[in-house]
């Protein structure tokens, strides 16, 4: 309702992304990072709402850039981190 000015139409509303860190995997397929879009059951097709929910398993530390990440997140030190960018701002 924020998005959008009186007249506006619906096809205006711009790409939207959640994203949720969790401390678990809460959907338990053991997967790091799940891409949730929003589906029209009937059809089996994709709702092109383009409204995007993404869950990221922080205690997936693997040495990939998204498990590099996680890591980083949950230091509590600087150096102990792998981004500089992130270890600067610590």
């Amino acid at each position: 309702m924020n998005t959008l000015n009186p007249g506006q139409d619906f096809e205006e509303l711009p790409e939207s992304y959640v994203i949720f860190i969790t401390r678990d995997d809460i959907l338990g397929y053991g997967l790091p990072i799940y891409h949730i879009d929003r589906q029209i059951k009937e059809l089996n097709e994709a709702f092109q709402d383009e409204a995007h929910i993404i869950y990221v398993n922080s205690r997936k530390q693997d040495d990939t850039e998204l498990g590099r990440l996680m890591h980083d997140l949950h230091c509590k030190k600087a150096d102990e981190m792998h981004s500089p960018i992130l270890a600067k701002r610590v």
